[in-house]
């Protein structure tokens, strides 16, 4: 691939033997090879001339070894080429790895080496994202699906975007103060009364019934009597204290309920 730009190669097999099976060269760039396999080791060629920025993610068995170029070229590779995700045993660019060469995947056969202006070499075990290409489409089509507790999904085959549930557990903010441990379960974030309460809404018919109230308004209406003493009619025609007491409120709200 040279002199080409932004060329997505995905979902093959190279069931030949080739000496340069995956090239780049001639300023190729943003180029992506991803979820890629070969019947023996994939030789990943970097052809000269500056190919750069260039990624490849989730490929099975692979080497650089192979790579040519006429010396006149410059380094075999540009800047800023990105290894994800690849099978273990994990290698390294060895000519052009210090051209700001990203590896980042499981089984390293060199130290980790992680530097501002040259090679990022990282073992990371269970790679996560473990195909960078799509979690960058997600990102960009999808973002609107994806919060705290969700994330939106890209699905290559139909370009088309979903949302999945992040992992229980996941930590998260339920914009309640009087929670703790704010964790994400299938897609909701919930926390725990810091009282130590579960607290949720009643159910629908429990704890508002016409009788429950009535109750209420009877004890309220008890111990307001015992306070103030019973109310009778005046004689001068004002108002006085009514006889009736928390059994014919209850009657009354009952009745009411009932009409």
């Amino acid at each position: 691939m040279s002199y080409s730009a932004d060329i997505l190669v995905r979902d093959f097999n190279i069931a030949n033997a080739w000496t340069h099976s995956l090239t780049v060269s001639a300023r190729a760039s943003g180029n992506v090879f991803s979820r890629g396999t070969g019947a023996e080791m994939l030789v990943l060629d970097h052809h000269g001339d500056s190919p750069f920025e260039n990624l490849f993610t989730q490929l099975s068995a692979y080497t650089f070894a192979g790579s040519g170029g006429e010396e006149c070229t410059g380094p075999h590779g540009g800047a800023r080429n990105t290894y994800w995700n690849l099978a273990a045993p994990t290698y390294v660019p060895l000519l052009w790895g210090h051209i700001q060469s990203n590896v980042v995947g499981d089984g390293l056969v060199v130290d980790d080496a992680l530097t501002e202006d040259a090679q990022w070499y990282e073992t990371v075990s269970a790679l996560e994202p473990a195909n960078l290409y799509e979690a960058q489409a997600a990102r960009r089509f999808c973002g609107e699906l994806s919060d705290a507790c969700n994330l939106g999904v890209y699905a290559p085959d139909t370009a088309s975007c979903s949302q999945a549930p992040r992992p229980p557990g996941t930590a998260c903010d339920d914009g309640d103060p009087e929670t703790d441990g704010d964790a994400c379960a299938e897609g909701v974030c919930a926390g725990t009364s810091s009282s130590g309460c579960s607290y949720g809404p009643a159910a629908p018919g429990r704890g508002s019934s016409p009788l429950s109230l009535g109750l209420l308004v009877a004890m309220s209406a008890a111990a307001a009597s015992r306070r103030r003493g019973p109310l009778r009619s005046g004689s001068d025609g004002g108002t006085a204290r009514s006889r009736h007491g928390p059994a014919t409120i209850l009657r009354e709200t009952q009745r009411r309920s009932r009409s």
